[in-house]
């Protein structure tokens, strides 16, 4: 599949996004929740098995919330577990979004051996320079967080979104969970249908 290939290039890539600091999102912003199964990350190679059970915690998405309002979008991985096998390991967390104007966005966390998190927002594959974008790893809570300024994706009105969290393990495992699935992961993370307004 597709996002392997990229799994796979992006582990070996230099990463050069910032991670900037994050602010909450206030109370009025629309908020919609997805909660996904537990235990249903699946390995995404033929033959590649199924990695450890820490390591299948380690890719274990338990729900994604998407909150839009203050001029921002803002993305939560709520995880099994946060913490990372030093070494080679590789994860991403991406949220894909569609905007009002049907323009396909990602933006994903990346972490290295455990190392700090960085950040990149592609646009239709490409990527986008974005000041403000921000992400990291609420480490007390098993939490992944991204932050979207609105003015880096055209400022629109609504998005639909979905996630999906691939891990390449020191093993060379890669395992994934998308948060819309259950025990299944496509080409690309599944949208939701209802659509997530700006207030």
């Amino acid at each position: 599949m597709a996002h392997m290939r990229a799994l796979r290039t992006l582990a070996v890539a230099t990463i050069t996004a910032a991670t900037l600091g994050l602010t909450a999102v206030p109370a009025h912003a629309d908020t919609q929740t997805k909660k996904d199964a537990s235990g249903d990350v699946v390995g995404l190679e033929d033959g590649g098995g199924n990695g450890t059970a820490a390591d299948r915690r380690r890719t274990d998405v338990l729900s994604l919330t998407g909150e839009h309002g203050d001029g921002r979008l803002r993305f939560t991985f709520t995880m099994a577990d946060t913490s990372q096998a030093r070494g080679g390991s590789f994860l991403s967390a991406q949220a894909r979004f569609v905007t009002t104007d049907g323009s396909e966005y990602y933006a994903s966390l990346e972490r290295v051996g455990g190392g700090d998190a960085t950040t990149a927002l592609r646009r239709e594959g490409q990527p986008v320079t974005c000041r403000g974008l921000a992400g990291r790893v609420v480490s007390a809570k098993d939490r992944y967080v991204l932050v979207v300024p609105r003015s880096c994706v055209g400022n629109p009105d609504s998005v639909r979104f979905g996630g999906v969290v691939n891990y390449l393990t020191p093993s060379s495992t890669i395992l994934g969970d998308d948060a819309r699935r259950d025990g299944r992961v496509g080409d690309r993370p599944r949208l939701g249908t209802a659509r997530l307004a700006n207030n």
